[in-house]
This record gives C-alpha cells, structure tokens and sequence, in this order.
C-alpha cells in the first residue's frame, strides 16, 4: 500500500567491509519486520547493493565467509511470502544513507513505527509515502 511501516537506526560493530555492513542492516531490517509485524505484511526491501539481494534470493546453504548472515537472511525470508527485493540506484536510497550517517553518531539502537523519523520525511513526502 505504500505505508511507511518501520526504520531503524543504530551502531553496527566490528564491520569489516561495505558489503559486510548491507548484509548487517538488512539482518537488522529482516528482524524488524519478522519481530513486529505478522508473516503475511508486504514489505519491498529496497538495496543499492545488488550482491546483497541476489544473496537473499539465492537457494541451499551458502558456505561463503558471510554465510552465516546470509542462512539467516534466508531463512527467515522463507517465512514471508509477500515479500519483494528490489534494486535501486545508490542515488534513489537517500532515506537509508540518512538512516545509516545517523547510526554512526548514536549509542543505541533507535526504532521508529508508523510515523518516520523527521530526517527522512521530506524524502517519504516526494515519493508519495
């Protein structure tokens, strides 16, 4: 339906690269939604990293050094049958790089339900959300 549903921002230790980081957030996001919401929601997750999707979407165990992260995205992606993973361009993913800067000056994790932090809102309001 277009509905902001949830954001998270917060800090991410011992990460080790780029890719290391998406694979983290979208765990972090992957929680989220299966913690807070009923197996049937809709969710789009959106990424710049085209690896991490495709990832996401692959089948079988995956025995790579993110393999850990990545059964876990797995798995629990098997529980949402209305779920779409969708690339977008690094430029189109503006509220999540807001998202990410501010979980690098914060202490703890920060939730926000239903209604989006005031940093991305001016973004959600020209995509319509």
């Amino acid at each position: 339906m277009g509905e902001f549903l949830a954001a998270t921002a917060g800090p991410i230790d011992r990460i080790v690269s780029s890719l290391h980081s998406e694979l983290v957030a979208m765990r972090c996001a992957v929680g989220l939604i299966k913690s807070c919401y009923l197996d049937d929601v809709r969710v789009n997750f959106e990424g710049d990293s085209s690896v991490v999707l495709e990832a996401m979407k692959g089948k079988g165990e995956d025995y790579s050094i993110w393999g850990s992260v990545i059964n876990y995205l797995r798995f629990f992606l098997l529980g949402l049958p209305n779920l779409e993973c969708s690339h977008v361009w690094r430029e189109g993913n503006l509220a999540v790089h807001r998202l990410a800067r501010m979980g690098l000056g914060v202490s703890q994790e920060l939730v926000w339900f239903e209604e989006p932090p005031f940093l991305i809102q001016d973004i959600l309001f020209e995509e319509g959300l």
